[in-house]
């Protein structure tokens, strides 16, 4: 199985998994509204969302000759996110979660991503394959998210998804 296979594996795979999590989730935890200090499942899934099409806008932009947009303050995005979908309706962040899935997907077919050990796609790669950037955006988000989701993707993702990681990267830091 080549690299590109195995993104696209990774990708799948925390997909359904991400379906099957809210899926499982009841109606109280699906219409909550968060806080800045304690987000529902709905916030967690608008974020996670919300950083791959984020991600992929970048790809598709370099792949355009534009300058992709570079995120300085982490910390103040994902509250400006947090607020832009705090109140929205389930669906529309359930349709999100989808447009990032399939914007992830989509960007794998462009040239710019042919290899995905290119480590100069984005300027702020720093050395990082490319892939990195989209697994750590597409994979890696959830297992940190909520204590529920935690817990599901331990029981589904931990085994063959960290195997897969350490298989194409060996950084310390995965």
């Amino acid at each position: 199985m080549d690299l590109m296979d195995k993104v696209i594996q990774l990708l799948d795979r925390s997909y359904q998994i991400e379906l099957d999590f809210v899926a499982a989730l009841p109606e109280e935890k699906r219409s909550g509204i968060g806080t800045h200090d304690h987000w529902t499942a709905k916030d967690v899934v608008a974020h996670c969302a919300y950083w791959k099409t984020h991600i992929a806008r970048n790809i598709l932009a370099v792949s355009e000759g534009e300058i992709p947009t570079r995120t300085e303050d982490y910390n103040e995005m994902n509250n400006q996110v947090f607020e832009m979908y705090r109140l929205q309706p389930w669906e529309e962040v359930l349709a999100l979660m989808e447009r990032g899935y399939n914007s992830l997907l989509d960007c794998l077919e462009l040239e710019i991503l042919s290899d995905l050990d290119n480590r100069d796609v984005l300027p702020w790669q720093e050395g990082r394959p490319i892939w990195r950037e989209i697994l750590g955006n597409g994979y890696t988000p959830y297992r940190l998210a909520t204590k529920e989701f935690y817990n599901l993707c331990r029981s589904h993702l931990a085994e063959e998804g960290v195997l897969i990681i350490n298989i194409l990267d060996s950084d310390p830091f995965y």
